[in-house]
């Protein structure tokens, strides 16, 4: 086989241009400024990063000022700020200082507009609402006071839709407070509607004197009403008056929360410690205090007939069988001008029939003389005038 030879021959009528070669002159590059460049920039990204890192703490720090200071608000509250610098960190880690950036911008707006944060933020406002009213009312104790904040707390719940989201949160929701039962005005009032249970008798007597005064006086005994009908009476007019029953009913809860404390605060100690003992005595001194009969705190009937029983209306009015005491009247006429002692008078009567005047006949005896009287009890006075005889 023939080899064939592959020639270059110019076209008929083709010319091959001449290329000539620029010259390039070498340049130093300066790395150093290359690189000081890149980490300017990157400082800059970085110092605008913490900046907004600050921002956004301080817009956390305001957004903490809204809600109140408990336990459970504080916990929630650092792992929600902390699940945004979470997310933006991320980034930083990576020097995407950029995105990082824009993720601390958004992240003020995103947390203080969150449903998360702004239920909370109206729960509490509610609250908080309930509370300066109640602590401004005037009719109600410090003991009351503290017995509604202490079973209306705070309670906030969060409110999901159906994949889980986060949506809202519930509302604080509480009674007007009542207070808590006035006892000696409850059993006033209650008295008022029961029949009076007067038994007894009442009598009368008069005295007239050598000179024509005359006494007379009256008193009156009775029984004071039995407990049994001031208990039964007052039950019938709580029936009558339910917001009266409501007020007894916040009282014993207020007797219970003291009892559930003290035991609470025993129980702190290991016994037979001095703290121990000292807290059975307070405790102790409580029971007795309510009228407790087995070491326990009574039930409700059982307190209920206590407190009325030991009442300074029913001391006054409701002990069986007891004597109420004895109204009396007296009044004094004479026959004269002038009203003496009736002890003073027969002394005189006594002194002028023993002592006639010299020249005076019997009929003038003891007639507008002064005479120094003895009064029977160590005692003397001079009574001018006396007129016993006209």
């Amino acid at each position: 086989m023939a080899t064939q030879r592959l020639s270059l021959q110019t076209p008929q009528g083709m010319q091959f241009g001449v290329f000539e070669g620029s010259a390039v002159t070498p340049q130093r590059v300066e790395v150093g400024k290359l690189l000081g460049n890149a980490f300017n920039t990157i400082e800059q990204r970085v110092t605008n990063y913490n900046e907004k890192l600050s921002a956004l703490d301080a817009a956390f720090s305001k957004m903490r000022e809204t809600l109140p200071n408990d336990e459970e608000t504080l916990k929630w509250f650092d792992g929600y700020q902390q699940k945004y610098k979470d997310q933006i960190k991320a980034f930083a880690d990576n020097y995407d200082y950029g995105t990082a950036i824009n993720m601390a911008i958004r992240a003020g707006g995103d947390a203080v507009n969150s449903a998360e944060y702004t239920g909370r933020k109206r729960y509490y406002a509610e609250r908080e609402e309930w509370v300066d009213a109640l602590e401004k009312r005037g009719d109600l104790t410090s003991r009351d006071k503290d017995y509604w904040k202490r079973h209306y707390p705070q309670a906030y719940e969060d409110v999901k839709d159906a994949s889980g989201k986060i949506i809202g949160g519930n509302h604080f929701e509480a009674p007007t407070p009542i207070k808590s039962i006035d006892w000696e005005d409850a059993i006033k009032s209650a008295d008022e509607n029961v029949a009076e249970d007067v038994q007894g008798n009442e009598s009368s007597s008069s005295y007239t004197d050598d000179y024509g005064g005359r006494s007379s006086g009256s008193s009156r005994v009775t029984r004071k009403k039995p407990l049994s009908k001031l208990i039964q009476g007052l039950r019938e007019y709580m029936g009558k008056n339910p917001q009266i029953g409501k007020q007894f009913d916040v009282a014993y809860a207020e007797l219970k929360d003291d009892y559930d404390d003290l035991i609470k605060e025993r129980d702190n100690f290991a016994k037979g410690t001095p703290e121990y003992d000292n807290a059975q005595m307070e405790l102790n001194l409580f029971l007795e205090r309510v009228g407790s009969k087995n070491g326990g705190l009574p039930d409700k009937a059982s307190w209920f007939e206590y407190k009325v029983t030991n009442s300074e209306y029913a001391k006054l009015h409701a002990y069986e069988n007891v004597q109420q005491g004895s109204q009396s009247s007296e009044s004094h006429e004479t026959k004269g001008s002038v009203l003496v002692d009736k002890q003073a008078a027969a002394n005189l009567d006594f002194y002028n029939r023993t002592h006639p005047q010299p020249g005076a006949t019997e009929p003038e005896q003891g007639k507008n003389r002064n005479k120094t009287i003895n009064l029977g009890y160590g005692g003397e006075i001079e009574v001018p005038g006396i007129v016993v005889d006209e």
